[in-house]
């Protein structure tokens, strides 16, 4: 079994192996990093040093950012060294983060609560350069909406619990987002960025390229499955924003109008859209259960955190926080609209600009430029 022991000023000590990252010492054929005491120094450990200091600057990040190693786990799948030649030497090693309760928002400020959120970065390290590989999320709480919805989070693929079968930490698509720098492999990572990156990447839903799931399609109330804006007129919204209408043209002497005038629309000026009334029951929504009456709301997984068990618990959605995150959903100014008003301005704009050109008549008679004759 490989152990590496890796001490810190910040932290003390921390023994990372096979089995999971401990603080109690324990295990043979240790590789340690030289820090403050020479006495505990394996001289053969020097040329990983690259590899042990990474790891250190991890764990150093993560107290930096919470004061405590209680919520990460580093944990080695595997591992290579060539006796010959020790630069030769690769290390396979699991990051695993517990970020508890996040809140998740996108573009359109739609959000909801995530509880019980872990993740697993997948690094490679080698005394060249580390890499990371991919990244996975596992939860242990979910709700009824979300278990109706199979929805783990807005990048990752449908959820699915069984009685029988465990969930399973599930690859997350990590598209074009910032975090994907560390893929490259570089000789030193910045790992208090990389723990920046990871904690602003799974608080987002990219709706660049199509995530798996959306927030709006989880609560079911799209605005644009319950607006009617066939026969909208948007002339009274357009002209009470007037100040924030910008027209331009384009190289091709094109007339347009900029969209933000969408950004200060409130929601008043939505109600004049409204197709019908929509109230949340104050008992709350009816969902239908995918569990039975009898079912168990505790399920046990295979993984295990800092040495416990994790198990999936099965809760009823607080009321309050449903109004709460169904109404983000449903108070967004719905992308049909903002088409229609971008399309009206133009329109509007083009009477002021491009007026038509009215077709002038043809005045000559019919024989003019003909010669006369008494």
């Amino acid at each position: 079994m490989l152990n590496i022991l890796i001490r810190n000023k910040k932290f003390g000590a921390a023994l990372i192996s096979t089995a999971s990252m401990r603080e109690t010492l324990q295990g043979e054929d240790f590789i340690t990093n030289m820090f403050e005491d020479d006495d505990i120094v394996d001289r053969s450990s020097l040329v990983v040093e690259p590899i042990l200091k990474n790891i250190n600057d991890l764990l150093e990040a993560h107290y930096d950012m919470t004061g405590s190693l209680d919520n990460i786990d580093i944990k080695i799948s595997s591992s290579y060294m060539n006796r010959d030649d020790l630069t030769d030497f690769e290390l396979y090693y699991d990051v695993y983060v517990k970020h508890g309760d996040i809140e998740i928002k996108n573009a359109r400020n739609e959000c909801t609560l995530l509880k019980g959120v872990y993740t697993k970065s997948s690094f490679v390290s080698t005394v060249k350069r580390t890499k990371m590989r991919k990244i996975y999320m596992f939860r242990d709480t979910y709700n009824e909406i979300e278990l109706h919805a199979k929805y783990m989070h807005s990048h990752v693929p449908s959820l699915r619990v069984t009685r029988t079968g465990d969930q399973v930490f599930k690859d997350m698509c990590l598209g074009s987002a910032s975090i994907i720098r560390f893929r490259r492999g570089r000789k030193y990572q910045d790992m208090f960025m990389y723990l920046a990156y990871l904690d602003s990447f799974i608080k987002w839903e990219s709706l660049d390229g199509g995530p798996y799931h959306k927030i709006c399609d989880m609560y079911s109330v799209a605005s644009d499955s319950i607006l009617n804006l066939d026969n909208v007129d948007v002339t009274d919204i357009i002209y009470n924003n007037a100040d924030n209408v910008t027209a331009y043209i384009d190289s091709e002497g094109n007339l347009s109008a900029s969209s933000d005038i969408l950004n200060h629309i409130d929601d008043d000026k939505l109600k004049c859209v409204n197709d019908r009334d929509y109230t949340m029951k104050e008992d709350g929504w009816h969902v239908d259960y995918l569990l039975d009456s009898d079912a168990p709301t505790v399920y046990n997984s295979v993984y295990v955190f800092r040495g416990k068990p994790l198990k999936i618990r099965i809760i009823p959605y607080d009321n309050s926080l449903m109004k709460k995150y169904a109404k983000s959903c449903y108070n967004q100014v719905p992308k049909k609209l903002g088409d229609k008003v971008v399309k009206k301005i133009n329109q509007i704009l083009k009477l002021y600009y491009e007026p038509k050109q009215q077709e002038i008549p043809n005045l000559q008679s019919q024989g003019e430029g003909q010669a006369y004759s008494n």
